[in-house]
């Protein structure tokens, strides 16, 4: 994935509500409403949205960020030499992806051809869908497994995660994610189990 998986609420609400900032670009939504997005952007380590040091042993060499739309925060994470994590958060205590986004990710058959496609570089391989499978009721879905990097045969393990970071519970928003974070691991350091075991519990712990 090439965009391929961290910023206060009011100041960014305040730097985006402004006519056109330097290093920002404007479009318009498919309603006609006016909105900015900025380039990929370096940050330090501790503005990442979610701790990265979770993924065990992980030696981070980069971090970047843009905003999509004026509300979309998109992280990347650079770590082990050629692994990446991508994080895409909505902000706003009612932003939610929509439906079609939470059954692709609670739905196996759905998700899989599209992490394919998503990842030209990888041939992924899904042997035992079941024991890929990240679900839980309520809070997120996905999917994480073995894959051959094409061009160079190297082992990989690549994973999406879909969940809801917010604590509201209710039945418009349960069954409805607000951040996705994939991630591509081709160190040889971790196994199948251990990267599953990180998009089982990866988090937000700076909110954005």
């Amino acid at each position: 994935m090439k965009t391929p998986i961290w910023i206060v609420a009011t100041m960014l609400t305040a730097m985006l509500a402004g006519c056109g900032p330097a290093g920002k670009t404007a479009g318009k939504t498919t309603t006609g409403t006016r909105t900015y997005n900025t380039e990929w952007q370096t940050i330090p380590p501790k503005r990442v949205l979610i701790n990265v040091g979770d993924l065990e042993n992980a030696a981070v060499t980069w971090t970047e960020e843009r905003i999509r739309d004026n509300s979309i925060v998109q992280q990347g994470v650079n770590f082990d030499g050629t692994g990446r994590i991508y994080v895409e958060h909505l902000v706003g205590s009612h932003s939610l992806y929509n439906a079609g986004v939470t059954e692709r990710h609670n739905n196996l058959s759905k998700l899989l051809p599209r992490l394919d496609r998503s990842l030209p570089r990888y041939n992924v391989r899904a042997a035992d869908p079941e024991k890929g499978r990240i679900r839980k009721y309520g809070s997120r879905g996905g999917w994480v497994g073995p894959a051959m990097e094409r061009g160079t045969g190297n082992d990989c393990i690549v994973g999406r995660v879909a969940f809801l970071s917010r604590t509201a519970k209710n039945s418009r928003t349960d069954e409805r994610y607000d951040t996705v974070v994939s991630i591509r691991d081709c160190s040889g350091k971790r196994t199948v189990e251990e990267v599953k075991e990180f998009l089982t519990n990866v988090r937000i712990v700076s909110r954005a």
